[in-house]
């Protein structure tokens, strides 16, 4: 606001000072010709602190879009390490509750299933999966650090 103060308190002055230039012409045949030119400096007063107020509010506003895209970024970042801990979580309880299935299912000191196919080959190549899930989980954290 004290910017456009400052522009209304200049082009005052300026108005004054123009009014005064042409009240004390020299020559009648120059007024028209002074106020045109007076006109054109009055709307150029105006146009300036308009124009700059634009500029300034653009400014802005790409500002702001570049925060919104870094915060748009980082967002992204931060969902797809989610995403894989997430995955790694689901693998590991698939894999848990899918050796909790087979162990009901298995008969007791038996390697063959009700339905026909070793279950306790399965439950071993499950727990080998799972800890080599494991151990490369490990070996990224160790490396985090």
């Amino acid at each position: 606001m004290q910017k456009f103060m400052e522009a209304i308190i200049r082009m005052g002055i300026f108005m004054i000072c123009a009014q005064v230039l042409i009240h004390f012409r020299p020559n009648g045949s120059y007024e028209k010709y002074m106020k045109l030119l007076v006109s054109v400096m009055i709307l150029a007063q105006l146009f300036f602190p308009v124009m700059n107020l634009f500029l300034e509010e653009g400014q802005q506003m790409e500002d702001l879009v570049v925060q919104f895209q870094e915060q748009m970024e980082e967002s992204r970042k931060e969902a797809l390490s989610n995403v894989g801990e997430v995955e790694g979580l689901m693998d590991r309880m698939t894999s848990r509750e899918l050796e909790r299935q087979l162990k009901l299912r298995e008969p007791s000191g038996e390697e063959t299933g009700t339905d026909g196919f070793g279950a306790g080959s399965l439950i071993q190549k499950i727990e080998i999966k799972v800890g080599r899930e494991m151990q490369k989980e490990g070996d990224t954290r160790e490396g985090e650090t």
